[in-house]
């Protein structure tokens, strides 16, 4: 609408509502902020592997000392040994699960091995007889490749295999690989110092000594020995499961 001024005759047009002239428009309020999104809950972790690893090697040497101790009628756990010592290991194995549990975290393979344990234990508790097994020394001496390449097996036992009186004749033309499956067994392993040596291991719920170093729980390892020595290498392949195996090198 346009309005003249009586005094000058020109017309204007009156201001809009917000103040501005023809065709203004209105201030822009602020944008509106959007609303936070939540940030996705992670799910808890599981103990992490040195945890589990100290855990398994405590259960493993609870149960390996009482086991032993039994065996060497130290202790008399009667007829139930078998029973108490899978227990021991899994009360042991408990502990360890309400550490983590208390940290936040998840029971992970610690849970898993348990279970293992309470039923392993459980079977020894109701097999008429089971606990009668007691350790039994069994010592490996072969004296050719072909005795060696044959292997060794042990369940329940403690024991030396010693390979230094192998007849290899160095240096060797082949690989000599040499497997070792250790069950609940005591091990101590006697290389030779005349010939490259490999040791391959996988242990499960295991203890691996070399020297100062040692691994427990769930493990492989790999190391060599006498690597300045000409020749193909005398290989040990080692499945050992609840274990303890010690590699020592001979003369």
């Amino acid at each position: 609408m346009c309005i003249r001024d009586r005094e000058t005759g020109q017309g204007h047009v009156p201001p809009g509502p917000y103040g501005g002239g023809f065709g203004s428009v209105p201030p822009r309020g602020p944008a509106p902020v959007p609303a936070p999104v939540p940030a996705p809950k992670s799910r808890p972790n599981g103990p992490g592997a040195p945890v589990v690893a100290i855990t398994a090697g405590l259960a493993l040497l609870v149960g390996g000392t009482l086991k032993a101790l039994d065996a060497g009628n130290v202790i008399d756990l009667g007829d139930s040994a078998n029973a108490v010592v899978w227990a021991s290991g899994a009360a042991v194995l408990g502990l360890g699960i309400l550490l983590s549990g208390l940290r936040g975290r998840t029971s992970g393979i610690l849970g898993f091995f348990a279970v293992v344990a309470l039923i392993v234990g459980g079977i020894f508790n109701t097999v008429p007889n089971g606990d009668r097994f007691r350790f039994q020394n069994a010592d490996w001496n072969p004296a050719s490749i072909e005795q060696a390449r044959e292997g060794f097996q042990i369940t329940g036992g403690r024991g030396t295999v010693d390979l230094t009186g192998l007849n290899l004749n160095p240096p060797l033309g082949t690989d000599v690989v040499v497997p070792l499956d250790v069950t609940a067994s005591n091990v101590t392993v006697v290389i030779p110092r005349t010939v490259p040596v490999d040791v391959r291991a996988d242990m499960t719920l295991g203890n691996l000594n070399e020297g100062a170093d040692s691994r427990s729980g769930i493990t492989s390892r790999q190391s060599s020995y006498n690597a300045d020595k000409p020749g193909a290498r005398l290989i040990l392949q080692i499945d050992g499961t609840v274990s303890n195996i010690t590699i020592q090198e001979g003369n």
